[in-house]
């Protein structure tokens, strides 16, 4: 069984969903069976989505775009990048190339 939340828990529109398949019903708050047949888009939209619900049943799924991740750099990502720079202008300058 699967269930997604029906609140988004971000502003972007992210709706977490579980899934185990022993279970029969729902068994977290705020939380709403998935349909069979929308399954398959639930699993598509990774949580990207926007929910309809009618009488607190799901009844459909309209995928949205998943924002684009920021590139957060580690002290030694920004180190290596920088070592990797400045190989590479040694050996311009070793080539004499400017």
């Amino acid at each position: 069984m699967f269930i997604i939340r029906k609140e988004s828990l971000h502003e972007s529109g992210f709706h977490p969903f579980e899934s185990q398949s022993h279970r029969k019903e729902c068994w977290l708050e705020d939380y709403v069976e998935v349909p069979e047949h929308l399954v398959a888009l639930v699993l598509e939209s990774c949580g990207w989505c926007d929910l309809t619900l009618y009488d607190d049943v799901l009844t459909g799924v309209m995928l949205t775009a998943k924002p684009e991740q920021v590139h957060v750099s580690t002290p030694e990502q920004d180190r290596d990048e920088m070592l990797v720079d400045l190989a590479y202008r040694a050996t311009l300058l070793e080539l004499g190339v400017n």
